[in-house]
């Protein structure tokens, strides 16, 4: 087999092994194999590593995938925390709503204090009144969607455990609307 030793798409030296293994580029350089015979000089023109390439070069497999599962967990709780349409109506979903829906379904639930109907500000800025049945839908509607996240979430944290390309894996599929 032939090797050329190339810096820049230029190549620096030719040298014929019957392994690659049995040397060892210097820093700077690639080796790549040959098939036909080449010049010292020559202009080889190398195609442009893809990111896919840099990636497992700078790290290693558990390390592509801790970096895929950070960004999957990221996609989570985004996905977790979108707003979330009941009826005609757009609701806020974060966690600092979903507690003030908790508590006010409690407190309404043990008889504490009637909150009900009660104002309640849409994400487009629209002030509405809202029931406790209505109170009680989106509470289903954010379990149900929480529910399905997590699902998803386990099922690409599988995919991500077991690949050993974790990062083709697409971690934009599957969540709920």
């Amino acid at each position: 087999m032939k090797w050329a030793l190339v810096e820049n798409d230029i190549v620096k030296n030719v040298i014929v092994y019957d392994e690659q293994s049995s040397y060892t580029a210097p820093e700077g350089q690639s080796l790549i194999q040959v098939n036909d015979w080449i010049d010292i000089g020559e202009n080889i023109n190398l195609p442009e590593p893809t990111i896919q390439d840099n990636i497992e070069k700078l790290y290693n497999l558990e390390q592509r995938k801790e970096i895929v599962m950070n960004s999957l967990v990221l996609k989570r709780d985004s996905e977790i925390n979108k707003n979330i349409t009941v009826g005609t109506n757009e609701f806020f979903a974060d966690e600092s709503s979903v507690k003030l829906i908790h508590e006010a379904l409690t407190m309404e639930g043990l008889g504490i204090k009637t909150v009900f109907p009660s104002p309640w500000l849409l994400p487009n800025g629209t002030p509405i009144t809202v029931t406790y049945d209505d109170m009680k839908a989106l509470a289903s509607a954010i379990a149900t969607r929480k529910d399905a996240a997590f699902t998803n979430y386990m099922t690409l944290a599988a995919q991500i455990a077991s690949s050993d390309s974790p990062e083709s894996i697409d971690i934009t599929t599957g969540w709920p609307e």
